[in-house]
């Protein structure tokens, strides 16, 4: 059996698009005053908290990620050991 034929595949994809859809309209309410407020620190401080939430998940699913993955992510270099 193709696995493009598995009603199972399909109801997952259904799932994955109605949850998909469901946080893109979430966000764009939160987004929206975000960006009408106007104010440099609000769209700093929400970037900074979105971009480490995306650090976070990006290395909490893989099975195996390397020792400084989350200064990698965060954009700082790793301390050095002695």
């Amino acid at each position: 059996m193709s696995e493009f034929n598995c009603p199972h595949r399909a109801s997952t994809h259904f799932t994955c698009v109605r949850r998909c859809v469901v946080q893109l309209c979430i966000l764009g309410y939160l987004l929206v005053p975000i960006f009408t407020y106007n104010l440099w620190w609000l769209v700093l401080g929400y970037s900074l908290v979105m971009s480490l939430v995306g650090a976070y998940e990006s290395i909490s699913r893989p099975a195996y990620t390397f020792k400084a993955s989350v200064q990698a992510a965060g954009g700082t270099p790793p301390l050095a050991r002695e």
